[in-house]
Parts: C-alpha cells; sequence; structure tokens
C-alpha cells in the first residue's frame, strides 16, 4: 500500500537557454518565516518580499516573481537570494502530490503537460510548497487558476508524490494591478 510522504522544497532544476541558473538579490520584509524553495512575491508597498498565500491558483493574480533561495531570516530589511520566474528561462523541480491528509498520488504518463495549482503543505507542517494533482487541468497556459505546468518527470511514472519538472505558468508572472492583489 502507498503512503503519502511529506513534500521536499522547491529547487531550481534547469536552465534553457542559459549557461547558468539566474539568482537575484531581495530584502525580506518583518516577521518573514518561509523554507528555502517558497514562492515570493512583491509585498505590495515597500518592494520587499513576502511568501505568497497558499494555494497559489485559484483565481487571483499573483505575480509571482520567484522562488527563495534559503529560508527567511525573520529579521526586517535582511538581503536574501531568490531564483526569478524569468518566462521561458527557468524549471524547477517539486513534488506532485494530492492536497489533503492520508492522499497520495502515483505519477502516470498522462501528468506530463497538465496545469497545476501550487500550495503550501498542511498536512506534515514541513513549511515546503508542491504542486497540486487534485487540481489538474488539461488547458492552457494562459488560464489563471493554474500555476504550473508539468514539463517532465524526476522520478519514474508509478512513483507516488514524485518529484516532477515544471514552469510558472504565464499568468501568474503577469504583474500585479493594484494594491491587494497578492492572493
Amino acid at each position: 500500500m502507498a503512503i503519502a510522504t511529506a513534500p521536499r522544497q522547491i529547487t531550481a532544476a534547469k536552465t534553457l537557454g542559459l549557461s547558468a541558473m539566474p539568482s537575484l538579490p531581495v530584502v525580506e520584509k518583518t516577521g518573514m518565516s518561509w523554507k528555502k524553495g517558497a514562492p515570493l512575491v512583491d509585498d505590495g508597498s515597500t518592494g520587499r518580499v513576502i511568501e505568497v498565500t497558499s494555494p497559489i491558483g485559484t483565481g487571483s493574480q499573483v505575480a509571482l516573481i520567484g522562488f527563495a533561495e534559503d529560508d527567511a531570516s525573520g529579521v526586517a530589511g535582511r538581503a536574501t537570494r531568490m531564483v526569478p520566474c524569468f518566462p521561458g528561462a527557468q524549471i524547477f523541480e517539486g513534488n506532485l502530490k494530492n492536497s489533503g491528509a492520508g492522499t497520495f498520488h502515483t505519477l502516470a504518463e498522462a501528468d506530463i503537460w497538465q496545469c497545476v495549482k501550487i500550495a503550501k503543505d498542511a498536512t506534515f507542517s514541513t513549511g515546503y510548497w508542491f504542486l497540486d494533482a487534485n487540481n489538474a487541468s488539461t488547458t492552457t497556459m494562459t488560464v489563471v487558476n493554474d500555476g504550473a505546468m508539468i514539463v517532465g518527470f524526476k522520478d519514474p511514472v508509478g512513483t507516488v508524490d514524485a518529484r516532477v519538472y515544471f514552469i510558472v505558468t504565464a499568468a501568474l508572472r503577469k504583474p500585479a494591478t493594484g494594491t491587494g492583489t497578492l492572493g
């Protein structure tokens, strides 16, 4: 019997047409407690970064700017780094899981090209983010309700809660409009 597993951090996996993974300096806002691999957005007022509210892809436009390279320090104004979500340049790696306690997802060939939401782990309280197979669709990358498109498999088909490669959908890279659009 398969057992659901805790997700691991989202990581930068590959680049398309670049010789190195891009990394940008950013400044964290006061009181942040994100884990490495957390999706980051601009706070909307000071230019500092915050962890986005989970799940990403619930119809709100979040303007995802990148994924944290380190855990947050919790110190206001502390410099940190992120891998940006430049269009078409970065491929990320994360767990494809089902949301909900006691459930699991077995990787299938049909998972390729699926658009899914990006959600924060609540079951195992790891603070890590994962791709939610319970919220998959076969729609195009322009759909606001989806945060990531699966573009490849790291683990073989049949693996429970497998690691997959994904890109951030175009809908999440759109700039936020006005205030209060961060999720």
